[in-house]
């Protein structure tokens, strides 16, 4: 073993095959399973889930642990990596003087991400809806790293695909690749829809919107807080918004694990660390 001593911590199914693709890439990888003391005491490297909660509390195999409790346990020359490192765990890293890396920032690690999100993504749409994918009219809002992956997707299963995005260029490429497109605000005909996934971060699907929309057309929900339904008219309509958060680790988490890893090794390998 020629990297760092490596603490892997965190319940998320990726964090297991984190580990072992982190091991076979020479670094000394402490799981969970030796408990969190041994795992945790010496470490040169602690490596948090994705995403690190807001409230900086980790779930992991033994239960909660506040991230307070796992920097007590740390060498003070610790390196922590953790994904979408939220700012009160960020605050208290720099409080203690632990210097960190959001592994999340990379552009190469979110757009790999997307892939096994579009996967998930269609996977709730053929559960929960009652027709095939081929001929159902599908609105995919916004046009970002999941949008470019779900769309093809679903138009190689014969879907009819419509696209609402801000950017006249983003619709272009849209179009161009098969699909409808409407400018937002503008949405297409909700009356004949199967299914909706939202991939913006704020609210496109409003109460008249979401009121045209068939009884059985779920809206499948991919984007951050606070999302793009208003929840509050889709409860009153009965319209069945599906959150789908965290796909990549439940859908494919070994893929998803090989991607972090990957991100991981980079930065050790740029600091001299493997």
């Amino acid at each position: 073993m020629r990297g760092p001593i490596t603490a892997v911590i965190g319940s998320d199914p990726r964090q297991g095959y984190l580990a072992g693709a982190l091991r076979c890439a020479g670094l000394g990888v402490r799981q969970e399973e030796q408990g969190l003391e041994s795992a945790l005491d010496g470490a040169q490297l602690l490596v948090l889930p994705l995403p690190v909660p807001a409230d900086g509390v980790i779930p992991t195999l033994a239960g909660p642990a506040p991230l307070t409790w796992l920097l007590d346990m740390l060498p003070g020359d610790a390196l922590v990596m953790g994904g979408r490192i939220p700012d009160r765990p960020a605050r208290l890293l720099k409080e203690r003087g632990f210097e960190f890396l959001d592994y999340y920032r990379s552009e190469g690690l979110q757009l790999l991400n997307a892939l096994p999100t579009a996967e998930g993504a269609l996977a709730i749409a053929i559960q929960n809806t009652p027709d095939t994918i081929l001929g159902m009219n599908v609105l995919v809002t916004g046009w970002g790293r999941i949008a470019r992956r779900l769309c093809p997707m679903l138009l190689g299963l014969g879907a009819r695909v419509y696209v609402a995005a801000r950017r006249p260029e983003a619709l272009a490429e849209a179009g161009a690749s098969g699909c409808g497109v409407s400018l937002l605000p503008e949405l297409p005909p909700a009356a004949e829809l199967g299914c909706v996934f939202n991939t913006v971060p704020s609210e496109l699907l409003g109460g008249d919107y979401l009121r045209q929309l068939p009884g059985d057309c779920p809206v499948v929900e991919l984007a951050s807080a606070p999302g793009g339904v208003d929840r509050a008219a889709a409860e009153l309509l009965g319209v069945r918004v599906i959150d789908a958060p965290g796909l990549p680790g439940k859908v494919a988490p070994r893929s998803a694990a090989r991607y972090i890893s990957g991100e991981i090794i980079a930065h050790l390998r740029e600091r001299e660390m493997l």
